[in-house]
């Protein structure tokens, strides 16, 4: 009876710590990390084509690749991405924990089965590590309890040498670390084997492990070096990186039941004290580990690209009055969240990091900003240079992934500027999705005429009449251009008047000021009057013109930050006037 109770209470004590690895995980993902989820999402685009599944695994490793972008499109929702890598962490956990049953590691050493599952997670904290490493090791852990389960000698080498071959087709480079797993199965757990077995054992495995990549050479179809056909495609976003620490997961995950085999052998007396010394030695060191490698910048940043993604400006201006951007990337998104809310003229000089290439900035070849820098062109009314800035990124993913958000974003160019056959063209594709479908099927039921007269008619009515060549150093051109096609073009209208400011170029402010009457009335913005103190400052022939537009808190707070200024400009007390236009007209 209490051989039968100690069963029952280990058994309890198994499981709760996958519940509690598995609560842990999903709440990370949820509550901490949820925009990189979004942002997996977005960098790949799922087909339920069979063209798309020949693709995907035309090369050793991409049938994991099928699988892992199958499961990232459901990251569209963080919980069910959550839910998701939860799930796959606590399989890995269990079957690491089914192996330590196997070879009779001690029950008190259950705790530890959770290692694995923690460098794991620690990996896809960095969002170039893909979903397939995991998908992949847990194949090559399945197929090692397969064949822990087998008794028969002949039988366990013939489903061996099947199993590397099978193994390297589906799972790719990950292959070796099973033959691995085998050699230390035989030698510690089967035993059957003599000194010579053991040698021609180990040595057939080795010739399979060489021999495969060079076979598979001349079958698949990828053009990749031999390299990476031994190393494995698919695990790492940037195709020719291949990051040694991958070596040492993998190796570590499948040494590890073997080793806690070789710890349990140790007398150990108060094994309840260990036990709770290892729930609680494992817990701490695995939450350093995340928090050290989670990046908590570039979340921040991606919270930032997911709220433009979906136009949530008001979600913006909350983060960003919660906690001041710290990147450009995040000022970029808050300088068009402060035109569409109508708080440019009042809040811009608010953030220190306020400037010139935080307003318009140039395409970046770097994937990861890329889309949003094509959305504020976008919500300009820039429509070419949005559709050419949202290819050009889609195209500079590294893993040559098509993307969902860009391919949704060049169906809606492509209907703005007329162009209804390649719209449909993307649209076609995106049907073919789970998430994307229902839009793509909307647009795709409408009349051509009414679809493009109709739905996109305030984005065709902000879009220029004739093409410009884009430059960076006619910004002022282009947003007049703008002005002039739809003077209700309200963000071009804010722009314009921010690049004078941030430029420091009063008299263009000057010439561009009338603009804004249609949206203030009678009311001027802070930061203009700012300016109009200053203009009035350099022009005392203005003075008695502009005086009458400017506040006196302004007139009396100008003339004290000058006082200061004039005495010291270096002076501490001008801090107070950080968040003015003339703290950064003097660049203090």
């Amino acid at each position: 009876m209490q051989s039968l109770k100690f069963i029952r209470t280990a058994k309890l004590f198994s499981l709760g710590i996958s519940v509690l690895l598995g609560s842990g995980i999903f709440l990370f993902y949820l509550l901490v990390y949820s925009h990189y989820l979004y942002f997996q999402e977005q960098n790949q685009m799922f087909l339920f084509t069979t063209d798309y599944l020949l693709d995907r695994i035309a090369h050793p490793g991409g049938f994991c690749e099928y699988l892992s972008s199958f499961f990232i499109q459901f990251y569209i929702h963080s919980w069910l991405g959550a839910f998701i890598i939860a799930l796959l962490l606590v399989v890995l956990q269990r079957l690491v924990l089914f192996l330590f049953h196997k070879l009779e590691v001690a029950r008190l050493f259950d705790a530890l089965s959770v290692i694995p599952c923690l460098l794991y997670w620690a990996l896809l904290c960095n969002e170039n590590y893909m979903l397939t490493v995991l998908i992949a090791q847990l194949f090559v852990l399945l197929a090692g309890i397969i064949y822990a389960n087998t008794s028969r000698v002949n039988i366990r080498i013939a489903y061996w040498v099947i199993g590397l071959v099978l193994l390297y087709i589906v799972a790719g480079g990950i292959y070796w670390i099973y033959g691995i797993l085998v050699i230390l199965l035989e030698i510690i757990y089967f035993k059957q084997l003599s000194n010579g077995g053991k040698i021609a054992f180990a040595l057939i495995g080795i010739c399979v492990i060489i021999v495969l990549p060079l076979i598979s050479k001349y079958i698949f179809t990828m053009p990749y070096p031999l390299e990476l056909l031994w190393r494995g495609v698919g695990y790492y976003r940037f195709v020719t990186i291949f990051p040694p620490v991958l070596f040492v997961v993998w190796s570590t995950t499948v040494c590890f039941p073997f080793i806690m085999n070789m710890c349990s052998q140790c007398r150990i007396k108060n094994q309840l004290l260990v036990t709770i010394l290892l729930i609680i030695g494992t817990c701490g060191i695995g939450s350093l580990l995340v928090y050290a490698t989670c990046d908590k910048r570039r979340e921040s940043e991606l919270k930032y690209d997911y709220y433009l993604r979906y136009s949530l400006w008001n979600r913006i201006m909350k983060e960003s009055q919660k906690s001041l951007p710290t990147t450009p990337f995040e000022m970029i998104i808050t300088n068009l969240s402060l035109a569409q809310t109508g708080r440019m003229g009042d809040y811009m000089f608010h953030y220190p990091e306020n400037n010139l290439e935080t307003l318009l900035p140039p395409f970046n070849q770097d994937f990861k900003f890329s889309f949003a820098i094509a959305d504020i062109y976008y919500h300009l009314g820039l429509t070419n240079i949005a559709q050419r800035l949202t290819f050009e990124g889609m195209e500079s993913i590294p893993d040559a992934q098509k993307s969902s958000r860009a391919i949704k974003r060049l169906a809606e160019t492509n209907l703005i500027n007329g162009s209804i056959e390649v719209a449909y063209k993307y649209m076609r594709l995106l049907e073919r999705t789970i998430f994307y479908r229902v839009w793509a099927k909307n647009e795709l039921s409408g009349e051509k005429e009414v679809l493009v007269e109709s739905g996109w008619r305030k984005m065709k009515t902000m879009k220029p009449e004739n093409d410009f060549l884009f430059s960076e150093n006619r910004t002022m051109a282009m947003l007049e251009s703008l002005i002039n096609k739809n003077p209700n073009n309200r963000i071009a209208c804010e722009y314009l008047l921010a690049y004078t400011l941030l430029k420091r170029d009063l008299r263009n402010f000057m010439d561009s000021l009338p603009l804004m009457k249609r949206w203030y009335n009678n009311r001027i913005p802070v930061h203009y009057q700012e300016a109009l103190m200053l203009v009035c400052f350099f022009d005392s022939n203005q003075e008695n013109f502009l005086q009458s537009h400017i506040s006196m808190e302004i007139v009396n707070r100008f003339k004290r930050f000058m006082q200061i200024y004039q005495q010291n400009p270096k002076d501490e007390r001008l801090k107070d006037f950080s968040n003015t236009f003339w703290h950064y007209y003097y660049s203090l």
